[in-house]
């Protein structure tokens, strides 16, 4: 599911200090520094515990340098947005490791090809495909629930583009801890948990295509309840954060320590670069069809 996670317009890969050489002011210069030292610690990070680690300085980072040097030339957002783009494709590249080699075991039968997540009823929300994502996955082994959430282009009216529009939720097991069937009788043995393999998997619904299923090769660990905050809380808070009200908007939200939401609208031929995070701390909300 990382895979053009955070990124809109893919830079060459490299080092991040050679990105951009942008003249920059005394306020600027100090953020662009501590944005292109995270930059080159999630480079040099070869697992997903080490990208997390870093993705969770990436709030606080964000917040602090919105303060120091709220006003940024051209040169300077361009140069940020490309240091940025770089700490995606390092983070993309850290969470993905490469698949088991062919002697590797294959895990017990994955969730798929067959029956997909119910068609969402009109009108169509991000909280409706994740409902339907989830109650999916526990149809296929009650052990699955939602990892990571990315909405790719969806405008502050919760419009998805019909064209480049697309929600992918990845699935993962739940943490393990004991469990009560409301069928068993007082008294009677406690059920032990599966033991099976387990197969994760990810789903992508879109405007035109509608759901589309992948397995994974890895398995991130869920933690409940995921997500707390809906799309439009989150879009509420950029535009109060000056986020322009008629763009289309790439938002991530993945377990981390610190779990947060990353809001991301770009159009360099326009000079747009906004990019917030957003901590996912809303009440729970219910889940709907």
């Amino acid at each position: 599911m990382i895979r053009a996670a955070l990124v809109i317009a893919l830079v060459a890969a490299g080092g991040c200090k050679k990105k951009e050489k942008a003249e920059v002011a005394d306020g600027f210069n100090e953020v662009f520094r501590e944005l292109t030292e995270l930059c080159d610690e999630m480079c040099e990070c070869q697992s997903s515990a080490c990208a997390n680690a870093v993705f969770a300085k990436l709030q606080p980072a964000i917040e602090s340098g919105e303060r120091r040097a709220p006003n940024r030339t051209a040169a300077q957002s361009k140069g940020y947005l490309r240091v940025a783009e770089q700490l995606a494709t390092c983070m993309t590249r850290a969470m993905s490791p490469p698949p088991p080699p062919p002697s590797t075991p294959v895990p017990t039968k994955p969730p798929g090809p067959g029956p997909l997540p119910e068609e969402p009823t009109a009108p169509v929300t991000v909280e409706k495909l994740i409902a339907n994502a989830r109650r999916w996955a526990r149809t296929t082994d009650e052990r699955l629930d939602v990892v990571d959430v990315e909405v790719f282009y969806i405008d502050d009216t919760l419009v998805l583009d019909p064209d480049n529009g697309r929600v992918t939720i990845e699935l993962g097991p739940a943490p393990v801890g004991p469990t009560d069937d409301p069928k068993r009788r007082t008294g009677a043995p406690v059920k032990a948990p599966s033991t099976a393999p387990l197969q994760c998997a990810e789903v992508s619904w879109t405007p035109s295509g509608h759901w589309k299923y992948e397995q994974r090769s890895r398995c991130l660990v869920a933690e409940r309840p995921l997500p707390r905050c809906t799309v439009a809380e989150i879009w509420k808070r950029a535009l109060a954060k000056g986020a322009p009200a008629d763009a289309l908007a790439v938002l991530v939200l993945r377990e981390t320590g610190r779990r947060a939401w990353l809001f991301k609208i770009t159009d360099e031929p326009r000079n747009v670069s906004f990019l917030q995070s957003f901590p996912d701390d809303c009440e729970v909300v219910v889940e709907a069809r």
